[in-house]
């Protein structure tokens, strides 16, 4: 049985462990079955589930790996646990393994039927209406808020091969679950808190910065120590708060102004300045003139003889040297 290593993560003894290939599913497949392919290759692959599980969780990753796997090729759902939301871990999984064009639909009862925006997956409370949205792509429920025809849905999706189904299942702190006999092999793929993996939490903001930097095609470009133990310090709770946390500081600092920024994410210029207020990321020294903006209420203040105004800045934007 082939290998592959992966880099364990933030420790000083960085030590590589050996993760055997699932190869039992290929035995699943019929001859002239089109296989599907993941978008990202096996190493890949296995450093992103480390980089949510924990580098030393070398069998948890495998399990998750060959939970993906079945999953991809439609032979099994694929079932997240743990504490907090756990629908923006199974939507950032979905778009690396299959894709960022295929659909993913949630279904939740308790939401309102909303579309897609850069912050969140769409939602249908409709079983129906959501399978038929989702093909050739997936479907997410949330165990404790399934769909009123949630019967039909598990028809459908036994009846055709255009639709993958996610089921995440949150549950309290303390709260020690009973294994589900009907979920036995592959397990579910349980995601622990980001900030009970202390030691791990400086690579795993690092990774997510270099993620960011690729999404917004700025290469090369780092956040300062400031930004990094402001991050550290607020926004690793979950790895679903980090990644979007670290993605917005970057397009904050790559950008020379709040509208800038909110184009790079996608989202409405109203919605990150609310996100700033609420949040308080740290200004840099040459911000300190823009930090009415950050709280979206005083006025900006003069420039003093002592700290002149840059020049080209004005009381609508940041600096353009932002992160330089």
């Amino acid at each position: 049985m082939s290998t592959i290593s992966y880099e364990q993560g933030p420790s000083e003894d960085r030590a590589e462990h050996a993760i055997p290939l699932v190869a039992a599913a290929d035995d699943l497949l019929l001859d002239d079955e089109k296989e599907p392919q993941f978008t990202l290759d096996e190493q890949e692959l296995r450093s992103y589930l480390a980089r949510l599980l924990g580098w030393d969780q070398v069998r948890a990753v495998e399990n998750a790996a060959r939970a993906l796997e079945l999953s991809l090729k439609k032979r099994t759902q694929l079932v997240l646990t743990g504490q907090g939301d756990l629908v923006p871990v199974a939507y950032a999984l979905h778009r690396r393994i299959v894709g960022q064009t295929a659909p993913f639909i949630v279904c939740d009862r308790r939401r309102r039927d909303t579309r897609a925006s850069v912050r969140s997956p769409a939602n249908l409370r409709s079983g129906r209406q959501a399978f038929l949205a989702a093909n050739g792509g997936t479907v997410c429920v949330l165990r404790h808020r399934l769909p009123h025809d949630f019967a039909e849905l598990v028809a459908n999706l036994r009846a055709s091969d255009s639709v993958r189904y996610v089921c995440v299942g949150s549950h309290l702190p303390g709260l020690k679950l009973q294994p589900d006999p009907w979920l036995v092999s592959p397990p579910p793929i349980e995601i622990p808190l980001l900030c009970r993996r202390a030691a791990e939490i400086p690579q795993v903001v690092i990774e997510y910065m270099h993620d960011a930097t690729r999404e917004l095609r700025v290469p090369g470009f780092e956040l300062d120590d400031n930004d990094l133990e402001w991050l550290i310090a607020h926004e690793t709770k979950t790895v679903a708060a980090c990644e979007k946390a670290t993605l917005r500081i970057v397009a904050m600092r790559v950008s020379s102004g709040h509208k800038q920024a909110s184009d790079r994410l996608g989202m409405a210029s109203v919605s990150l300045q609310r996100w700033i207020a609420r949040h308080k990321p740290p200004t840099h020294r040459h911000e300190r003139n823009q930090r009415w903006f950050m709280v979206g209420r005083a006025k900006p203040e003069k420039a003093t003889p002592e700290e002149p105004q840059p020049p080209g800045e004005g009381p609508d934007g940041w600096r353009e040297v932002w992160g330089k």
